[in-house]
């Protein structure tokens, strides 16, 4: 298993996500997932997914963002202890609740302009 604060793309596409860069964050979890084998391969595609589900909530494609968002959280907490090292408990339960409002927006009972992006996790690498 590739350890992902050895991996300077890695901790790129974390700095990217963390500065709301949610497509340059994708495109450089997806290089990292690319390198990955085995069954941790699953792990990295859920943060590639959940990179790109943000970019879209953010640009206001709800459907796009509930697919992508689902899909990385099924794969992040599936294979969570693949992703050990970073605050990712945290990350499935922020997820969880902007999956919440996301939903509550498409059903017209709250506005996309009342999401705030700080509600978004962050995500941090534990050595």
């Amino acid at each position: 298993m590739m350890n992902p604060g050895e991996n300077n793309e890695f901790l790129k596409g974390v700095n990217f996500f963390n500065n709301h860069d949610f497509f340059d964050a994708h495109d450089t979890f997806e290089a990292v997932w690319h390198e990955v084998h085995g069954p941790a391969k699953e792990a990295y595609q859920g943060l590639v997914q959940l990179a790109i589900g943000y970019y879209h909530f953010c640009f206001g494609n709800l459907k796009g963002a509930e697919s992508m968002l689902t899909k990385g959280l099924i794969k992040c907490e599936n294979k969570k202890s693949h992703l050990s090292q970073l605050n990712i408990d945290e990350i499935i339960l922020k997820t969880e609740k902007c999956l919440i409002k996301l939903k509550e927006i498409q059903r017209g009972e709250n506005e996309l302009k009342t999401f705030n992006i700080e509600e978004i996790p962050k995500i941090l690498y534990r050595r």
